[in-house]
């Protein structure tokens, strides 16, 4: 199973959007999509894994504490997405 992802990818290589997007079986919306918060994670996720392997033994909890402290993160869903994905 191909991912969305996977599909935009394959229509960025074909001619007209339209028809490369029906072809890909991926809607245009989806094509045209542009992720929103890369940049602002990215502060985070570099310093999540610092502070990953700086505190092996310390669970979510206590990492989301020392980024609390620092000012990388307000609320615990936030992170909890974020430390999911690094």
């Amino acid at each position: 199973m191909v991912k969305p992802a996977g599909r935009k990818r394959v229509a960025v290589y074909l001619m007209q959007q339209r028809r490369a997007c029906r072809l890909a079986q991926v809607s245009r919306t989806v094509f045209r999509h542009q992720p929103k918060r890369p940049e602002k994670d990215k502060a985070l996720r570099d310093k999540l894994k610092a502070y990953a392997t700086q505190y092996s033994r310390y669970g979510y909890l206590m990492l989301h504490e020392l980024l609390k402290k620092d000012g990388l993160v307000d609320n615990r869903r936030s992170f909890t997405g974020t430390h999911q994905k690094a």
